[in-house]
């Protein structure tokens, strides 16, 4: 793909682009990123809730925008990426894939040389522009992006002349954690704001559309998003049982991690790891191709040494070494420990090493980017303080939640 001269659009026409028919709202909005990006703006924003159609218009715009330029789409997260590119049969990189060749820890030093051992920061090499001359980046799930990450893209698509970013995102959603917004969701080039009427049918896009709206709601419909007290524990446990795509989520880590030992119980699973636990990934591994927040299930388990590293298959990519012992354990640790087996490794083997915990609950923020057919959302005593002291940053919070479910939600309020 050639890159073409910036604002030399084509033009489209009303209410229809490249076979998809097009709502007012959304034609609208798409006039609008045609008229940001005409004018060689470089950081351009799309916005919109859940059901108005964000990919549906990305998707336009991609398809427009390559005939006469490079597009390339990017995503925060390697789950966000996955996502993405299910829903749009395209090639989707991390944000970080697209910026740099390498990614290393380098240990903080005081201001006489030693190492401060309780910080290590990731430090990210060969940094590259991420599309050429004249080209465009689409970022979806731009609510992910932090401000030093839209600091890092920003910078390196300025040394490509003419090249534009493109971001698309829910600004409902949760911001970044310990971080804010890096592009502009209060000043946004276009807005999508109409939930499409085949949205609307959906009793979960209309319970997400009254949280942001500060709304009551009474459209609870049982079987298809409901609310209760309820056993988490066992709603999910028969979805498991079922082959549906379930899984729970909640506010806090101490739910996280009971609720987690409790489905494994429910389950049958022995030990600190089975067969059919599924798991999550807790660091970024290019080479065995699981990201950060991406969760998978355990098809196979063959004990490697006494210090706990066992093989393990996963119903995707080839088989990897984790280590049951370290579940949970926070990243430092889990590259400490892994450091010292990797010198008793053959090379080949040093890169299948991967660090993940029990994945039947995850937090919210770990989610952001996911989806599921089935979810079931568990408002704990951390969640019900977070209501009381942050009002706000418990709607987003809620929101987040209740849009990861595809089909069916279940609110468990008072478990």
């Amino acid at each position: 793909m050639g890159a073409g001269k910036v604002g030399s659009l084509p033009a489209a026409g009303v209410g229809v682009m490249l076979g998809i028919e097009l709502s007012e709202d959304q034609r609208v909005a798409l006039e609008n990123v045609r008229r940001a990006l005409s004018t060689g703006k470089r950081a351009c924003v799309l916005v919109g809730p859940a059901g108005t159609g964000k990919t549906t218009l990305m998707r336009c715009v991609f398809d427009e925008q390559r005939r006469g330029r490079e597009v390339v789409l990017i995503c925060p997260t390697g789950k966000a990426a996955s996502v993405l590119g299910t829903k749009t049969g395209c090639h989707v990189q991390t944000a970080h894939q697209a910026l740099y060749s390498r990614v290393t820890e380098h240990d903080v030093e005081d201001e006489n040389g030693d190492v401060v051992t309780k910080e290590t920061r990731l430090m990210f090499h060969d940094p590259r522009p991420p599309c050429g001359p004249g080209g465009l980046v689409i970022c979806d799930e731009a609510s992910m992006v932090s401000s030093r990450l839209h600091a890092d893209l920003m910078r390196q698509v300025a040394r490509s002349p003419g090249a534009q970013v493109l971001y698309v995102g829910d600004r409902e959603q949760l911001p970044p954690v310990n971080d804010t917004w890096g592009p502009d969701f209060d000043r946004p080039d276009a807005a999508l704001t109409v939930v499409h009427r085949q949205a609307e049918k959906s009793p979960i896009l209309r319970l997400a559309t009254a949280i942001r709206s500060g709304r009551g709601f009474t459209g609870w419909e049982p079987g298809v998003c409901d609310v209760g007290p309820g056993n988490p524990v066992t709603w999910l446990a028969e979805r498991v049982i079922g082959g549906v795509d379930a899984t729970l989520l909640t506010y806090t880590n101490a739910t996280r991690a009971r609720l987690n030992a409790e489905v494994r119980a429910a389950l049958g699973k022995r030990g600190k790891l089975a067969v059919g636990d599924r798991i999550v990934c807790c660091l970024n591994s290019r080479d065995v191709g699981m990201m950060n927040g991406e969760t998978g299930t355990i098809t196979g388990l063959e004990k490697m040494n006494r210090q706990g590293w066992a093989w393990a298959s996963i119903d995707r990519g080839p088989p990897v070494i984790v280590n049951p012992l370290l579940l949970g354990a926070t990243s430092r640790d889990f590259k400490e420990v892994s450091r010292r087996l990797s010198k008793m490794l053959p090379k080949n083997h040093r890169s299948k090493m991967l660090h993940i915990d029990i994945g039947w609950c995850l937090t919210v923020h770990k989610a952001q980017g996911s989806e599921w057919e089935s979810v079931g959302f568990v408002a704990d005593d951390g969640y019900r303080r977070l209501k009381r002291a942050r009002v706000a940053e418990a709607r987003r919070l809620a929101y987040t939640a209740v849009t990861r479910a595809r089909t069916e939600l279940h609110v468990f309020d008072g478990e």
